[in-house]
């Protein structure tokens, strides 16, 4: 990811070079280590899982003046088959995908591939995308079966979904959409540019991203991502079973701490003796109101991030 190696420990890696240290907020390696248990095995991987949290959580957290993109565009059903089915082809044919790039906050998500044979054999399905080939299914369908393929992940601007058709009869059908919607943000063509589907039909939407945006400005966001990676870490200690001398006078304190790195794990908000006023920050979401990032130039994915409104008197 565009992040990595912006943020680390001393001693995680031999060749380090990172712009930020846990160390500096309070974490080091060795507690780390003293705080893993069988969730994380070690500290190395605890360190490691809690960073990309952070961005993730960070990447979530950061609107843009109050804007927010995080809608899903489309949700659509790619490819209609009839009951006609396609002569064997020595190769791979399928589906080719390109997303509208007026839409720079957009990505795809796909959910779900299928393959529909009508003279079954052996046969395999891969996503194709920036020159690599990842193979999702390998197998020997019956006639007339077809293969329902899990994918769930992101997948690039363009990309295709071929199936190996040398040793299978595959239903025919169009590259049409079912798609009620205003505008549908890609293109979808057979393999070959045709209409022709060759048997696969998929489930996928098209998602506003801000990670997309966000990873030019990776080096300013780092600054409060240490801080929220530090405070998830203090939460497994505060949770960790182990037991050990560093743990336990490491738990005296973790609460607070927690509170002091981010706003959201400071219990005085919710007792009700606490004024209604008040509005902790922590550093973590300090770091974040520093941040002056442009508002990306994508009409289609920004919206207000609430329901409410502002007036603008004369």
């Amino acid at each position: 990811m565009c992040y990595e190696g912006l943020i680390s420990i001393r001693g995680l890696c031999a060749q380090d070079s990172a712009k930020y240290y846990l160390d500096d907020i309070g974490i080091s390696l060795l507690t780390a280590a003293k705080t893993a248990d069988e969730k994380y095995g070690t500290g190395k991987k605890l360190i490691e899982a809690k960073i990309k949290q952070a961005w993730e959580d960070a990447f979530n957290d950061i609107q843009f003046k109050g804007l927010q993109a995080n809608k899903t565009l489309n949700d659509i059903e790619v490819g209609i088959l009839t009951e006609n089915s396609l002569p064997a082809f020595a190769g791979f044919r399928g589906l080719k995908f390109k997303l509208d790039k007026n839409c720079k906050l957009s990505r795809f998500f796909l959910y779900k591939v299928t393959l529909a044979v009508k003279v079954g054999g052996n046969t395999s399905v891969i996503i194709r995308q920036n020159g690599t080939d990842k193979e999702i299914f390998n197998g020997t369908l019956d006639d007339d079966q077809q293969a329902d393929i899990i994918v769930n992940q992101y997948v690039e601007d363009s990309f295709q979904i071929l199936a190996d058709n040398e040793n299978v009869q595959v239903y025919s059908g169009t590259s049409s959409t079912h798609c009620n919607c205003e505008h549908q943000y890609f293109t979808v063509t057979g393999s070959d540019g045709s209409t022709e589907s060759f048997g696969i039909t998929c489930e996928l939407q098209v998602r506003c991203d801000k990670s997309k945006y966000l990873c030019k400005y990776s080096d300013k966001i780092a600054s409060a991502v240490r801080y929220k990676a530090a405070a998830l870490i203090w939460q497994e200690i505060d949770e960790s079973n182990r037991i050990n001398d560093l743990l336990t006078i490491k738990q005296e304190d973790a609460t607070t701490k927690m509170a002091w790195l981010d706003s959201t794990y400071n219990l005085l908000k919710y007792d009700p003796n606490v004024e209604s006023t008040y509005t902790p920050k922590g550093m973590y979401q300090k770091e974040l109101e520093k941040l002056n990032i442009p508002i990306p130039k994508c009409p289609c994915c920004l919206e207000c991030a609430s329901d409410g409104y502002t007036m603008v008197l004369p």
